[in-house]
């Protein structure tokens, strides 16, 4: 068994040969019946590539983002009017991007931690008081919205 181990390490991969029908770019390989359309999927890998490059922080965003999506995704308590919503640390991570407004889905994938961090630090409803509620084992975060009197 040993051996096998020892002849698989000493052996070096053999290199693939590239087919003759695929075009290869810095970041992409097209096929050749691609050629046409390839100089217009360029220019959009571009464009794409700077809107991420100058998309920046914004709290006036984060506030209509959180605003947004807090609401159709927290329980409503009509009893003392209040919404409450538990956040995991790990399950947290697309929440923002997928129940976000279709402009804002990539600024949401972006600063996903941020907006995260910014609800439990400096958010504020007017007209609602916040809790943010941690458990022992900081796996649930509770972050709670009661209607002021």
């Amino acid at each position: 068994m040993a051996n096998k181990f020892d002849k698989a390490l000493n052996t070096t991969p053999k290199a693939k040969k590239k087919p003759w029908w695929v075009i290869h770019t810095k970041k992409y390989s097209y096929p050749i019946w691609a050629l046409p359309i390839i100089p217009f999927c360029l220019l959009a890998d571009k464009i794409t590539e700077v809107a991420e490059k100058n998309r920046k922080w914004s709290d006036k965003r984060t506030e209509k983002i959180i605003t947004y999506v807090f609401a159709k995704i927290a329980e409503v308590d009509k009893n003392d009017g209040s919404l409450t919503h538990p956040f995991r640390e790990w399950w947290c991570y697309n929440v923002w991007a997928n129940r976000a407004r279709w402009c804002d889905i990539k600024y949401c994938k972006k600063f996903n931690k941020k907006i995260q961090e910014y609800l439990y630090n400096t958010f504020e409803m007017e007209g609602y008081t916040k809790t943010v509620e941690e458990e022992d084992n900081h796996e649930w975060t509770w972050v709670t919205f009661t209607k002021n009197n």
